[in-house]
């Protein structure tokens, strides 16, 4: 458990502790203001219950002041886990993001092998959604990918299949801003 972390539980628990034993002294200067009230003489209860009254209230705004305390204390406690949870899955979903990427890049490489037009094309579909994806490492991998079967292609006189992965690249360098 981090520092940090064992301070705070360490706070809600200081904060929980003053309010239930703030409300145990509040409940026993009732309890025992009341057997003062009517202890006596009927003359001072007037003065008595003045007194009463402003000691209750003091105790009563102490007692509220610490319960808000000690709420604030674990409302930012469980903020605090929240966002570490947050960034916890925030990195989980980019990750999977990369490996789905990672994964297209390598069936679009499969397609892209094949000898029918079709096929071919869904490959370079693949490596093109790749190339202008937002994951760096990926998109220059497949960027550079497409640029070598381009040449290949045109280096092998298939002039069909070099105008669509030529298309292709320009898409790419578009938006690559190259």
């Amino acid at each position: 458990m981090k520092l940090k972390e064992k301070n705070r539980i360490q706070t809600v628990a200081f904060w929980e502790a003053t309010v239930v034993w703030t409300g145990a002294l509040t409940f026993g200067l009732a309890i025992w203001l009341m057997v003062w009230l009517f202890k006596e003489d009927a003359k001072l209860f007037s003065d008595k219950l003045e007194v009463a009254w402003r000691l209750m209230v003091i105790a009563g705004s102490l007692l509220t002041f610490l319960t808000i305390v000690w709420r604030g204390s674990i409302a930012t406690q469980q903020v605090e886990q929240q966002r570490l949870q947050l960034a916890s899955i925030t990195k989980q979903i980019a990750q999977t993001e990369h490996n789905n990427l990672a994964n297209l890049l390598e069936k679009g490489v499969n397609l892209v092998s094949e000898e029918e037009r079709q096929k071919f094309e869904a490959g370079l579909i693949l490596i093109t959604h790749v190339a202008t994806s937002g994951d760096s490492q990926l998109s220059l991998a497949a960027f550079n990918m497409l640029s070598q079967f381009t040449q290949n292609l045109q280096y092998q006189e298939r002039p069909h299949l070099y105008k669509l992965a030529s298309r292709y690249m320009e898409k790419a360098r578009e938006a690559h801003g190259v």
